[in-house]
């Protein structure tokens, strides 16, 4: 029975709990007695069994009537995750200083009791494994990552169940095993534990597709891109950007490192493949850490001066610099949102628009402009804009939505001014005859 019926039901009145605790104390209080008494070695392995199984059941009983039923059709599920919880522990903590640091590691990392997720569940053992082997993952111990998340994953139905299935897949995906991801992944499918929808299941889709054909990963990987899904285009450009290298194509591998760079200046890795590529493509190193140090600048020191500086130079020395379009994208956004000049921005936005290889790119920078025209109250050429967006946008484009609002903006706006203009004419139609008469 679901917690939803169990809710409806009214609540039992408290001396009805208590009398239910202490008639089972009585009732099992004579044979745990009796049993314990008992010195017999024959009888010391059922003794130890019945002593535990009295044990378990009584604590779920107990459990349940705390929670006046809405926890007794979890128990189960919560007593098996204990157990796997138990076997990692004892699999690979074998030393007891490994294992009481593995303990205050696990239960640090427990959420409040008070704290639970939509369906009203409560965190269990299932999310303490879960955020262990994300921490494993995270240090680089993929043998522990791989164990932690496995035992967070065997209760199935559980809140993590879902997440769980897709961080083993893309532990076994770092690790080599390419069809027990593919695999997993298509489990967590069946169980319909995962949205076929979300950035973190497409990139893991992208990197799965890969290894089979490079077509299919690209197409899926820059479907992350053209919604804008911010927390994974730095991983989503760094796997485009190993496809472009292994076409041997180092110059679409090093624009792809570039957007990188952008969304994640501080990024040392994307530093250094950015480098390798352009030692690849004969780009000059200087001009790919000036790059770097320029974004660093204007997105986290906010010092939109010095870098437009910096990026001016680096586009007049370098004038074949593969970044050159995203370097006039920077330059129109200080000066749109600094210095607050729409004419100057305007001139960037249209350079970068001309001067983009990527479509991606040639999009932003006409949707942004567009946006300026609008600022600036140019309905014209910000329906121009919109327009070209449209026709260029991929369907599931973050800048499409942006467009289509744009649209529908200019088209509310010129609706009254029209109701305004007929307004207009009607007041100096019936106030010419008064005119007249004075």
């Amino acid at each position: 029975m679901s917690n939803r019926f169990l809710s409806s039901r009214p609540a039992e009145p408290r001396w009805y709990h208590e009398r239910w605790a202490l008639l089972i104390l009585v009732l099992l209080a004579p044979p745990l007695g009796l049993l314990a008494a008992v010195t017999a070695p024959e009888l010391r392995l059922w003794r130890k069994l019945l002593g535990a199984v009295g044990l378990v059941l009584l604590g779920g009983v107990l459990a349940a009537m705390e929670e006046e039923g809405a926890y007794f059709s979890r128990f189960w599920l919560d007593l098996t995750a204990t157990v796997n919880f138990e076997k990692a522990l004892t699999r690979y903590a074998r030393q007891p200083a490994q294992r009481t640091a593995t303990f205050e590691r696990a239960f640090a990392l427990e959420p409040p009791p008070g704290q639970a997720n939509v369906l009203g569940e409560r965190p269990g053992v299932g999310d303490s494994a879960y955020r262990l082997g994300r921490v494993y993952e995270r240090d680089g111990d993929l043998h522990r990552a791989r164990l932690w998340l496995s035992a967070a994953s065997v209760p199935k139905g559980t809140r993590v169940y879902g997440d769980a299935q897709l961080a083993l897949a893309e532990v076994e995906l770092r690790m080599g095993l390419v069809e027990r991801a593919a695999a997993r992944l298509d489990n967590a499918l069946n169980e319909h534990a995962v949205k076929t929808d979300t950035p973190e299941f497409m990139l893991l889709r992208g990197r799965l597709l890969s290894h089979t054909s490079s077509v299919d990963a690209r197409a899926t990987l820059m479907s992350i891109v053209w919604r804008r899904a911010v927390p994974y285009l730095q991983e989503t450009h760094s796997e485009l950007a190993a496809l472009d290298l292994a076409e041997h194509r180092p110059d679409d591998a090093l624009r792809h490192l570039f957007h990188s760079m952008r969304v994640d200046p501080g990024n040392k890795d994307a530093l250094e493949d950015a480098l390798k590529a352009a030692s690849q493509a004969k780009v000059a190193a200087v001009s790919v850490r000036a790059f770097q140090r320029a974004c660093l600048l204007q997105s986290t020191f906010r010092a939109g001066d010095i870098a437009e500086t910096l990026y001016r130079k680096l586009v007049a020395k370098y004038p074949k610099f593969p970044g050159a379009d995203l370097c006039y994208l920077h330059i129109a956004a200080h000066h749109e949102t600094d210095e607050k000049d729409p004419h100057e921005a305007m001139r960037w936005y249209r350079r970068a628009a001309d001067a983009a290889v990527d479509r991606y790119v040639r999009v932003e920078a006409l949707a942004k402009l567009g946006r300026v025209y609008v600022t600036a109250g140019l309905p014209k050429g910000a329906e121009r804009c919109f327009r070209q967006v449209l026709d260029d946008a991929e369907p599931e484009s973050y800048y499409r939505r942006v467009a289509r609002f744009g649209l529908e903006r200019l088209s509310r706006s010129s609706e009254v001014r029209e109701r305004l203009e007929r307004i207009d004419s009607i007041v100096e139609r019936f106030a010419a005859p008064d005119d007249d008469e004075d």
